[in-house]
């Protein structure tokens, strides 16, 4: 027999049972970005076959967790249980052998969801002064599904103070989307815009959204992934017409000077291996290409005629033709937070 699953008391008089089943264990879904299509697909598959083997091991079996709530209470504050007693659902029976109303869970954070019960119960001793960012995308989760994000919002002022206080993610990660979705959430729109910025900016591949619920669609965080798109086919297709203005000669205040440009220009796109992606520069998604690489790499050129040769006086800078390029490319990134 099986260990008695761990009981959480919200409300001592309850007449509910929540039966949450969780792994204790869940598999992170970010997916290294320094890595291939190819090897995405070989970490679903292992991932996949990891799961399968460990379904296989009955000894290994979710944890579980029941909380003791109050159905009215639920019915107040969610229109989620307010539903489900509408609409007569098997939950709403009285179980034969304890009287209580039996409700089922799955995946939640156990943590996150006792402190959402106790929030919709008012048990305010027991809800926690601190939230790491983890737990508290964890509860806006279990707030979403539950239709109870009225009730936490009025006890996260706390939590955003707190996260303000917090240094945020400088590089494009799990954790940066973490802190995404949470600026959606509480209305935050610059640590919004900043990890944003990163994603669209550091992004290698499409942007992952952890399967968080962003607002979707061309107005939500859908818009993102076309803007990175945009943004790094414009800084592609910018260069390529300067490669080939400086080459024909339509560039440049002579042909010597197209000639010099020409050279830098296409000895540093080869130095930082960008030069096939100018060639091919409208293969969306761009699957293992960042914004950010590319502009370092273009930026790379100015660097080495202001700094690789002696210049000619009055002779043209490469940077002055580069630089229109690399600003209508950033232009692409402007968001604009109200429509999300």
């Amino acid at each position: 027999m099986g260990e008695n699953p761990n009981l959480v008391t919200i409300d001592p008089n309850g007449d509910m049972l929540i039966k949450l089943k969780y792994r204790s264990t869940a598999q992170s879904k970010w997916k290294n970005e320094s890595e291939s299509v190819e090897d995405w697909i070989a970490q679903a598959e292992a991932a996949k076959a990891v799961i399968e083997n460990e379904t296989a091991r009955p000894e290994q079996k979710p944890a579980e967790v029941h909380y003791l709530v109050s159905s009215r209470q639920l019915r107040i504050v969610s229109p989620y249980f307010e539903k489900m007693f509408k609409r007569n659902y098997d939950e709403t029976v009285p179980n034969s052998e304890d009287g209580l109303y039996h409700v089922r869970a799955q995946q939640w954070n156990p943590h996150a969801l006792a402190i959402m019960l106790n929030i919709a119960h008012l048990q305010f001793a027991a809800i926690p002064k601190e939230l790491s960012v983890r737990l508290f995308v964890a509860l806006f989760l279990v707030a979403d599904y539950y239709q109870m994000e009225d009730a936490l919002r009025l006890f996260t002022k706390e939590w955003q103070e707190q996260l303000q206080e917090q240094p945020m993610p400088t590089l494009y990660s799990e954790e940066s989307m973490l802190w995404m979705f949470l600026g959606v959430k509480l209305k935050e729109g610059e640590i919004f815009e900043s990890m944003a910025s990163l994603a669209m900016r550091e992004a290698c591949h499409p942007i992952q959204f952890l399967d968080l619920p962003f607002p979707r669609g061309e107005k939500g965080v859908g818009q993102l992934d076309s803007m990175r798109c945009k943004a790094i086919q414009a800084l592609l297709a910018g260069t390529h017409k300067l490669n080939q203005d400086l080459y024909e000669g339509n560039a440049g205040c002579n042909d010597a000077c197209s000639a010099m440009m020409l050279g830098f220009l296409q000895r540093s796109l080869w130095d930082t291996k960008l030069l096939s992606h100018i060639e091919k520069h409208d293969q969306h998604p761009f699957e293992g290409l960042s914004f950010d690489v590319i502009y370092r790499g273009i930026n790379n050129v100015v660097y080495d005629q202001s700094y690789g040769i002696i210049i000619q006086a009055g002779c043209c800078q490469i940077r002055d033709l580069l630089y229109p390029i690399c600003e209508k490319a950033e232009a692409h990134f402007e968001l604009d937070f109200s429509s999300f």
